[in-house]
């Protein structure tokens, strides 16, 4: 079974939800969230959330709306938090404010 990690980034996202590098977890596929990482690139603080996006557009919260990120501050979600992707689930990421966070996100398939 092929492994492959990688990553897929968005930058300066901002008060309209969005899709982390446009990746939805392919079919026949076990793909793995391992980890997610939001930096502050604003001087003040800012609120965000992230969410997976399902198949049939349920919305379920991986980091809650409110989460708080300071200037030069990384809000980083792994080390013990691995989540299984089902095929067509896609990550989001929003903040209260606009173009104010970029975010990394690290994933594994195995096919």
């Amino acid at each position: 079974m092929a492994t492959t990690a990688f990553n897929r980034t968005a930058r300066a996202v901002g008060t309209t939800p969005v899709q982390i590098g446009t990746y939805a977890a392919p079919a026949a596929t076990n793909t793995f969230l391992l980890g997610l990482s939001l930096a502050d690139i604003t001087a003040g603080d800012i609120t965000v959330a992230a969410y997976l996006k399902d198949v049939s557009n349920n919305e379920t919260y991986i980091i809650p709306p409110g989460a708080v990120v300071i200037p030069g501050m990384t809000l980083t979600l792994g080390a013990d938090t691995k989540i299984a992707l089902n095929e067509g689930d896609r990550i989001y990421v929003v903040s209260d404010t606009a173009a104010s966070v970029d975010v990394i996100m690290s994933l594994m398939e195995q096919a």
